[in-house]
């Protein structure tokens, strides 16, 4: 038998008809009007076969929805569900595929307990901040799990008894771990916690019966506070992981960028970073607006940084100080720019353009002086080429906005 589901009611479209224990339902069509599927709707449908696919119009997935389907092979949920039921895929003991959308915040308690048939790595998105009382519990086919720095609390149980599970990698968010989180996962051979302090509340026995000679991988500066905290403390064999830079060009065509030391534990988080430039181009800036070249500095995040490069005619403007006669000050500037030169008089033009040639600002000398002011206030921080226009001819100079 095929069961086909469409909301009616504008307010709050739902599925209305409950059909627990129907062992006959073999097939469901879930339609996009639907927005909640309600508790115990296909408790027990033990003999639903094949996929499964939750629209994105659902928003809830009731307490017990889909529980005891043991046919269901695969179950894709859409990337409007934010909730995820009490025991709402409990059982499921032939589910071996399950994709959570995007826009998941809260696993309720043992949403997919006992779902032995999923295996490999099991992905939760970057959106879930909860995971309650045995979500996972018993899913002994898993082998890694990696929680991502959305989640905030665990709760209890949440990952025992997955026998198979041999890594885990745990966010940056987390501050709750419940008791016996991961209780009886006897296989797993490595725990990477990527906070900066341990998580700040420890239920009983999170780590019961895990072994405790396995690597637990913890940031560079974090190792004292980890092997000083409870139950973490348990643990012997503890290794650092540096912060990661990356670091990229804006054009490959203009020139490249390199990482020439890689941050480590043993150098404290220090990289040393360069920017080369092709023939006909030039360095400009980093994109945090250092101009040091190599570039020294310390992590305390995980950074990427865009080497700019410009070309060295740009429209007329090269990064070349070409007339002595112009005096321009204060250089760095962040509000008002001097251009002083003893030959400027009503009618000459000054400009200024960013690194890719665009004009930013222009203003014509109005007044007979051998000053003219400019604010550049309004002006993003960076490097900036001024171009002076006078019947002598054209004059640039570079200048850095902070």
């Amino acid at each position: 038998m095929q069961w086909s589901g469409f909301g009616t009611s504008a307010a709050s479209p739902g599925v209305t008809d409950w059909l627990a224990g129907d062992t006959a339902l073999t097939t469901v069509t879930i339609g996009n009007e639907v927005e909640v599927i309600p508790a115990s709707l296909f408790d027990g449908c033990s003999s639903i076969t094949g996929a499964l696919t939750i629209p994105a119009s659902v928003i809830t997935i009731g307490d017990t929805a889909f529980r005891n389907c043991s046919g269901l092979t695969s179950v894709t949920i859409g990337d409007g569900c934010t909730y995820i039921g009490k025991f709402a895929f409990c059982y499921c003991t032939g589910l071996t595929s399950l994709t959570i959308g995007n826009a998941v915040t809260y696993i309720d308690r043992f949403a997919f307990n006992g779902c032995t048939g999923l295996t490999g790595a099991l992905t939760i998105p970057n959106s879930v901040t909860d995971l309650q009382w045995g979500a996972f519990h018993y899913c002994s086919g898993l082998t890694s799990v990696t929680i991502p720095n959305s989640v905030i609390h665990i709760g209890a149980g949440v990952f025992a008894n997955c026998t198979n599970l041999a890594s885990v990698v745990i966010g940056n968010s987390v501050d709750t771990l419940g008791t016996q989180t991961f209780a009886n996962d006897v296989n797993l051979s490595k725990i990477t916690s990527l906070n900066t302090t341990p998580p700040s509340y420890m239920g009983n026995n999170v780590f019961e019966n895990v072994p405790t000679g396995i690597p637990v991988h913890v940031l560079c500066g974090s190792i004292a506070d980890y092997q000083a905290a409870a139950q973490w403390s348990d643990f012997t064999n503890y290794v650092g992981i540096p912060f990661v830079v990356s670091v990229s060009s804006n054009s490959n065509t203009m020139g490249t960028a390199t990482v020439t030391q890689t941050p480590s534990c043993a150098n404290n988080n220090q990289a040393i970073i360069q920017a080369t430039a092709n023939s006909g181009y030039h360095f400009v800036n980093w994109s945090d607006n250092s101009t040091y070249n190599p570039y020294t500095f310390t992590l305390t995040e995980d950074v990427a940084l865009t080497a700019i490069f410009a070309a060295d005619d740009v429209t007329g403007i090269t990064d070349v100080d070409n007339s002595n006669d112009i005096n321009i000050y204060p250089n760095p500037v962040t509000s008002e720019l001097i251009i002083e030169n003893a030959e400027l008089k009503i009618g000459d033009k000054i400009e200024i353009f960013n690194v890719l040639g665009q004009i930013q600002q222009s203003v014509i000398v109005n007044q007979q002086s051998t000053i003219q002011k400019m604010d550049v206030s309004t002006l993003a921080n960076g490097v900036y080429f001024i171009k002076v226009l006078t019947d002598k001819g054209i004059a640039t100079k570079k200048i850095i906005v902070e």
